[in-house]
């Protein structure tokens, strides 16, 4: 693992490609490089992990972050400001199993609390890339529970803009991998 500092803290560029990842698009020659790292950040009241995920795609679509309270304080995760940036801007929020498209939408999103000394791991998709479960007409889920499709992660800098509080004090961390597509001579 590693401790980033500096300005662009979070930031890794990912340069080890795993081989296992390599995919054919429909052009035979366009591959999806799909790199695997993690960003790690330290700072006084928590250590996070943020990591980009395939689950059971053939690309990268969405990411994993953990997050572990080093302070005797609880830490509220503040989903309604957190962000998805994409090649350093700002593109939307974040998503995940269990929230509703319209608490989304109105951003009135329910904060994740991590206790004292505790963990907290949660899979996160953004927002923009998303596809939901039909809706029915009275406004319920078509299988009764709110599902996510999560599409794939464009090449260059995602990241996350990681807002949390504590003790009614903000503090705000920046996460960035590199994600390519190239093609294959």
């Amino acid at each position: 693992m590693h401790k980033q500092t500096g300005q662009d803290k979070g930031f890794v560029n990912l340069k080890t490609r795993d081989a296992s990842c390599q995919i054919s698009a429909v052009k035979k020659r366009q591959v999806n490089l799909c790199f695997k790292a993690l960003v790690v950040v330290t700072n006084a009241s928590y250590h996070a992990v943020f990591e980009p995920l395939q689950k059971e795609k053939a690309f990268f679509s969405m990411f994993s972050l953990s997050i572990i309270n080093k302070t005797t304080k609880e830490i509220h995760i503040d989903w309604n400001k957190t962000r998805y940036l994409f090649n350093g801007k700002p593109s939307g929020p974040f998503v995940f199993k269990g929230v509703d498209p319209a608490t989304v939408k109105g951003l009135r999103i329910p904060p994740d609390t991590i206790p004292a000394n505790g963990r907290f791991t949660k899979d996160i998709a953004p927002f923009r890339l998303i596809a939901w479960t039909p809706v029915r007409d009275d406004g319920r889920f078509t299988d009764g529970e709110s599902l996510i499709n999560a599409g794939a992660l464009p090449p260059g800098k995602n990241g996350i803009r990681l807002i949390v509080f504590m003790d009614g004090k903000e503090i705000s961390e920046t996460m960035t991998v590199v994600i390519s597509r190239e093609i294959q001579r």
